[in-house]
């Protein structure tokens, strides 16, 4: 019977209190003993007056990836939400006809360098023939000197040395032909391998797969995304600010981030969009931030941006008792404790704001010690 009387005084003491006046004479039983408290007088304070704006966690970075090469799909590695390491194979692709290419221009190679032989022996047979023929015409030099040939045996010996260096210089010629076409065909054959590295899409960092857009067996073609990344640990805020408010924000401007049931962050304007959204009429502000456990790509956040000041009926938060759905401060009147329920508004810097249920210079209990009760008896151990 007792708790029940105590906890109806409670109540009225807060219905009391929330008109501004005295309570009731109605009350639970006071204590026994005196307890010691400390109390501080209920003070105005100047806060800043802000507006809030939702937004949600993107990557800095953020890169769609594509295939170099056209090709079919073999496999896709990763899934939506997976981490990934810079190097890392995401996606496998088939070309055939590239390796049909490189088939081709590998037997080109081939078959040049089974000429070489060939062309070498030709050479040397073809200085051999040179070699004689210069050998041959010196005597015949000697002797038409000495008037033992006629000029035109002179001349026949002449002419086969002319046909013995253009059999050399074709010789070598055919030699460079191969060697022309093989080097082609290697330019070729590392092409087309260039080629076929691009058929495994690699991560170029790390972080996070945003978008799965293939499946195997699609076709890949040259500049359409694959799998979209978002660069790991670079986020920041992008929040929807009101056409109405966007005169209070500028670009490197400090605000506060707050996550749900954390505790709020310093952030910094970092890009103001220069258009509107015409159906929502806000402006996209990006926000820069440390990084945080809580922040994923794609949650959630506020933005909370300053606007000015305004004037505040504040508390500690250690001078709030929480009683099931009520929310009491133990009000010091003379040597009795008080219980009024007030309501609460923001929460800033370890105080609570009081939007009603107390007045500025009544003194209230803080810390309330275990125990005290509204009704109960006090004693002054020291004010603040």
């Amino acid at each position: 019977m007792y708790s029940i009387r105590l906890t109806l005084a409670v109540v009225f003491a807060g219905l009391a209190g929330c008109g501004g006046e005295k309570r009731p004479s109605a009350q639970a039983p006071a204590s026994r003993t005196a307890i010691a408290v400390q109390t501080t007088a209920v003070e105005a304070k100047e806060w800043p007056r802000t507006f809030e704006a939702p937004g949600t966690f993107r990557a800095r970075i953020s890169s769609p990836l594509a295939s170099r090469v056209m090709g079919t799909i073999l496999e896709v590695r990763v899934r939506e939400g997976d981490r990934v390491a810079p190097g890392q194979v995401l996606i496998r692709l088939e070309a055939r006809e590239l390796e049909a290419s490189r088939r081709q221009a590998q037997a080109t190679v081939n078959e040049g360098r089974s000429r070489v032989p060939e062309a070498e022996s030709a050479i040397r047979s073809a200085a051999a023939q040179l070699e004689l023929a210069e050998t041959t015409h010196r005597r015949m030099e000697e002797l038409f000197t000495r008037k033992s040939i006629s000029p035109q045996e002179r001349d026949e010996s002449m002419a086969r040395v002319r046909a013995a260096r253009s059999a050399v210089e074709m010789a070598r010629s055919q030699r460079q032909q191969i060697d022309e076409r093989i080097r082609q065909a290697q330019e070729a054959v590392a092409a087309v391998e260039v080629q076929l590295g691009y058929l495994e899409v690699k991560s170029p960092f790390a972080g996070l797969v945003a978008k799965r857009l293939a499946e195997p067996g699609m076709i890949a073609s040259p500049g359409v995304a694959l799998v979209e990344l978002e660069q790991a640990g670079a986020l920041r805020l992008e929040a929807a600010v009101p056409e109405a408010h966007l005169g209070a924000v500028r670009t490197g401007q400090s605000i506060e981030v707050r996550f749900e049931g954390g505790d709020p962050v310093a952030g910094r304007v970092e890009e103001i969009t220069p258009s509107v959204d015409p159906g929502s009429r806000s402006f996209m502000v990006k926000i820069g931030m440390p990084p945080r456990a809580e922040a994923r790509s794609g949650g959630f956040a506020r933005a909370i941006f300053p606007t000015g000041t305004r004037r505040v009926i504040a508390v500690p938060t250690g001078a709030v008792r929480e009683q099931g759905q009520l929310r009491l401060v133990l009000v010091a009147e003379g040597e009795t404790a008080r219980a009024r329920m007030v309501r609460l508004g923001e929460s800033r810097d370890g105080t609570w704001e009081i939007l009603a249920g107390v007045s500025v210079g009544e003194r209230i209990i803080v810390p309330i010690p275990a125990g005290l009760e509204d009704g109960g008896k006090i004693v002054e151990g020291g004010a603040r």
